[in-house]
């Protein structure tokens, strides 16, 4: 997606927000501008409204993740990971010749 080189790391949204001022900038665009943060770019153009109120005429969010909800996610990807990796490991405990049907040992969950 893109043809441009990747910015500098790390990528906050201070420092996208600067990058964003300095496209105005060379671009020519005085403003004020109306900008669109969709998802995670609602991020960067928070922060940049906040530093540079006056070449904000509005903002428009869309699917905008709080920095809960989004640490929230986070976990929540953590989580499943590793019920999945310890699924994983606990099948690799079942011997192949095991009868699933009659096992009642709830270490080997199944």
């Amino acid at each position: 997606m893109g043809y441009s080189d990747p910015g500098p790391s790390p990528r906050t949204a201070r420092r996208i927000a600067r990058e964003l001022a300095q496209l105005l900038d060379h671009s020519g665009i005085s403003g004020p501008v109306v900008l669109v943060g969709a998802s995670i770019g609602g991020f960067a153009v928070r922060v940049f409204a906040s530093e540079q109120a006056e070449r904000v005429a509005g903002l428009v969010l869309v699917e905008l993740r709080q920095p809960v909800q989004t640490l929230m996610a986070n976990e929540q990807v953590l989580l499943e990971r590793r019920q999945l990796a310890a699924t994983a490991e606990a099948a690799r405990r079942i011997p192949l010749e095991h009868d699933l049907t009659t096992c009642r040992d709830p270490k080997l969950m199944c």
